[in-house]
């Protein structure tokens, strides 16, 4: 019986991956450019630091530090960052169901599990950026509620992506475990 469920096989994950570094790259490096611009006066606050700010008055305290010109920057970076989310989230994503192939059994499935992490931190980069801008747009006058949601997607976004990578470390080190098991066994095994 079939279940009509398809499976990726490795061929399109590394066509996935390749085709999302691609995409991926132009908005990274222009991202860091801007980032750089907007670090290279004291205090020194770039985008993450503005994802992170948490309350208004340090939200706008940033916003005055940068001046008209570094702002507007920070608003591109952020529009550019709608083109890079669904570029990281298949970079992760087919990262993690590549990895999926050291594993078996239960691992296997909670690494499968894992690779969609991605997507819900590109959901939750999706909601930062707009407040981000909704607070860019009215900088004298921001909610004290904006900061708060951009900067807890922001956690939320760092958080699923930081476990994701510690998914490919454990998969990598019991993949690297079970080859020198084999190894140090010898042939018979």
């Amino acid at each position: 019986m079939k279940t009509g469920q398809t499976r990726l096989t490795s061929k399109a994950l590394l066509f996935i991956l390749l085709l999302s570094i691609v995409v991926a790259a132009v908005p990274w490096i222009t991202m860091q450019r801007i980032d750089a611009r907007l670090t290279e006066n004291p205090p020194n606050n770039g985008i993450v630091a503005f994802e992170l700010a948490e309350n208004a008055d340090h939200a706008r305290g940033m916003i005055d530090g940068w001046g008209p010109e570094l702002s507007i920057l920070a608003r591109k970076s952020i529009i550019v960052d709608f083109v890079f989310i669904p570029a990281y989230a298949f970079l992760f994503f087919s990262i993690t169901m590549l990895m999926s192939l050291l594993s078996a059994g239960a691992p296997h499935a909670w690494v499968r599990r894992a690779a969609y992490l991605p997507f819900v931190s590109g959901l939750a980069d999706v909601v930062e950026n707009i407040f981000l801008l909704l607070i860019l747009k009215s900088p004298h006058d921001i909610p004290s509620l904006y900061p708060r949601i951009a900067a807890w997607c922001a956690a939320v976004k760092f958080g699923l992506l930081a476990l994701v990578v510690v998914v490919w470390i454990i998969v990598a080190l019991a993949w690297l475990i079970k080859r020198g098991a084999r190894k140090a066994l010898g042939p018979a095994s």
